[in-house]
Formats: structure tokens, C-alpha cells, sequence
């Protein structure tokens, strides 16, 4: 083949809505996300976009394109992403494979875009990983497979990266498990949560060691969970319902404020002044951890992102906690600019989308 024959890829339109953490800031300027089965970094300033390839196409490098060369082995093509994740440092992106022959989560540079390693799930006890999150510190990751083992692996992905502790979830009656990650407070305190399930573990002398958990109130089906950097959790419900956990204990519980906010906790993270949460009518809310009491998560302000029914399946905050980026389930972003809104004004209602 010529190299007039080689088609270089420039732009691709598209972006996989539903995917999980399929949204992130690497810098103020640069933010991460899944078109089809390539991931796109794309410039607001510059309107560019570079690409991690990952297929087994003929190799192209250019300024936009980096291909996959950790290993010159043979591979099939991979036909799907099923986890995104960029680290606390933003130097890295995890990237999980649905339908390779081979389950793996692959760790890329965010800047050279070239992949550093390679966690082999082989003993995963599944056929998919649900869930990649990195600790606070970039240096370990949680991988968590799918049914019927759910089974949690603790990860260095120092050189040589190997796993330190795995410990299988399933329950006797089959419950489904979500979401797993660690403490930004404390890297050796894991949370899960799912149908049912809500769990932490203490990682000591690299085994899983369970906590107690204080919940006094019937279990729920505990669709999503946030750790706020004092060390708290806030865990979302399919109802509209928000458990605030301290020290392994339920301190305060949150119910929808209005019939816009029943329904089931899509995505929620951290901000400057508590945490913010999209649900699955399109609601995104700002409340205010003030840390102590009954109230202790306090609405400042709500807004409808669009009149579709779509929910919003994923957030992420910019560097600065200046933007915020909302992921739809209809394959939309939106980008709200926090840091020009009183978000303590009752009567400033609505943001320019």
C-alpha cells in the first residue's frame, strides 16, 4: 500500500453516552471520552482531537493518531469499550475491553497516548469488567468483574504490575454489584455498592478484611456511590434517595425533594461545596456537605438539562472546579460553567447550556 493510499482519521463525530465514567477532564483544556470503539481526546481551545487506537488496523502514526504497540503479538479486533477511567493525577487513562478473547484493562499514558500496561483478568470469573477505579495516590487500581463471582481485584500498576488481593462478592441469592473504589482519605478502605449490597472492606497485609457497616434501615437497591475527600460517602438510591455514611454509619438520608427527583441516582462526584448528582430524569442537583447533623446535605440548586427524558449518566469536574461536564443517556455533553452561577441564589434557577 501507498502512502497515498492511507486514509488518515482527522475528526469523529459521536460520543457513547451511556458508557461507565465515559467523561473526564485531563486538564482545564482537555477532556477524555468514547466515540464508538476509539478514545477520543479532544482540545476546546484548539478544537482538535487526537485518538488511542486499539484496533489491529494497519499501523498509521501521525500527530493525531497513536496505535497500540506495547506488543507486537497477534490480536483480534476489539469490538467494544466497557469502562473508562482516568487517574486522581490525570497522567493516566484505563481503558476495560468488552468482547476481546481476553479480558484486560489496559493503562495508557494520557499524554504520549501510548499503553503502559496491561492487567490480564484471566481469573475474573466473568465475561465482562463493570467497574476501573484508580487509588489516590495512581499507583493501584480496583478492577471488579461482572456475574456470577463479582469477583474485586486490587491491582499495582507499578513496574511490574500484579495483584496484590481479590475477593469474590456474589451473594446466595445472586445480587447485582455496580461500583467499587477506594477512599481518597485512606487507599486501604474499598466501597461497594449494589442491589442490596452495600459493603466495605479494610485491605490489611493484602487480603480483604470486611467492616461493619451501621445502616439501620432496611436495604435498597444502591445504584451509585461518591467518596467525598474527608472520607465520607454519599450513596444514591433508584428512588431519589441519598445515604450520607461516616465512619461506616448512615448519618443522614436525603429524600427527593420534589416528583422530579423520584426516580433512580445516575452519576454524582465531588465539587468545591459538597457533591453534585444527576439522576435519571435529567435533574442535576447541587447540594451543600455541610459535615455535621441531620442536615448535614442541603440542596443549593437544581436544573432540568433537557426536556427529552434522557438521564444524566455521567459527571466530571475540571481541574480548577470551575466547569462542569454532564454525559446524557441520548449521547449528549453538556458543559456548565459553575464558577459563574450563585449557586446559593434561590432565583438564579437556570443555567446557559
Amino acid at each position: 500500500m501507498s502512502t497515498q493510499d492511507i486514509i488518515i482519521r482527522d475528526y469523529m463525530l459521536g460520543l457513547r453516552g451511556s458508557l461507565k465514567g465515559g467523561i473526564a477532564f485531563l486538564s482545564e483544556e482537555k477532556v477524555v471520552y468514547v466515540c464508538s470503539t476509539n478514545v477520543v481526546i479532544y482540545d476546546k481551545e484548539s478544537r482538535t482531537q487526537q485518538f488511542i487506537c486499539r484496533s489491529t488496523l494497519p499501523t498509521i502514526v501521525n500527530s493525531n493518531v497513536v496505535n497500540d504497540d506495547i506488543t507486537n503479538s497477534s490480536s483480534t479486533m476489539i469490538t467494544d469499550i466497557a469502562v473508562l477511567a482516568v487517574s486522581p493525577s490525570r497522567n493516566l487513562i484505563a481503558i476495560a475491553d468488552r468482547g476481546s478473547q481476553q479480558l484486560a484493562v489496559n493503562i495508557y499514558d494520557a499524554h504520549s497516548h501510548r499503553r503502559k500496561r496491561m492487567l490480564k483478568c484471566e481469573d475474573i470469573g466473568s465475561s465482562e469488567i463493570l467497574n476501573v477505579s484508580f487509588g489516590s495516590d495512581s499507583k493501584s487500581c480496583l478492577v471488579l468483574g461482572g456475574a456470577p463471582d463479582y469477583k474485586l481485584s486490587l491491582w499495582t500498576i507499578e513496574k511490574p504490575s500484579k495483584v496484590l488481593a481479590t475477593v469474590k462478592l456474589a451473594t446466595p441469592s445472586g445480587k447485582s454489584i455496580y461500583q467499587a473504589d477506594l477512599s481518597p482519605k485512606d487507599n486501604s478502605v474499598v466501597c461497594i455498592t449494589g442491589n442490596g449490597v452495600l459493603r466495605f472492606f479494610r485491605i490489611t497485609d493484602n487480603v480483604f478484611r470486611p467492616i461493619t457497616v451501621s445502616l439501620k434501615r432496611q436495604p435498597q437497591n444502591y445504584v451509585c456511590h461518591c467518596w467525598l475527600s474527608g472520607g465520607q460517602v454519599v450513596i444514591g438510591t433508584d428512588t431519589g434517595d441519598l445515604l450520607v455514611l461516616d465512619n461506616f454509619e448512615v448519618k443522614a438520608v436525603v429524600a427527593p425533594s420534589c416528583i422530579e427527583n423520584q426516580g433512580a441516582i445516575c452519576s454524582m462526584i465531588e465539587f468545591s461545596q459538597g457533591v453534585v448528582i444527576g439522576n435519571e430524569r435529567g435533574i442535576v442537583s447541587f447540594y451543600h456537605f455541610l459535615g455535621h447533623g441531620k442536615d448535614m446535605l442541603r440542596m443549593m440548586k437544581q436544573f432540568k438539562i433537557n426536556s427529552d427524558g434522557s438521564s444524566v449518566t455521567n459527571l466530571a469536574i475540571s481541574p480548577s472546579g470551575d466547569t462542569l461536564l454532564c454525559c446524557t443517556s441520548n449521547n449528549c455533553a453538556y458543559s456548565l460553567p459553575i464558577s459563574s452561577v450563585d449557586l446559593l441564589d434561590e432565583e438564579s434557577a437556570d443555567f446557559d447550556l
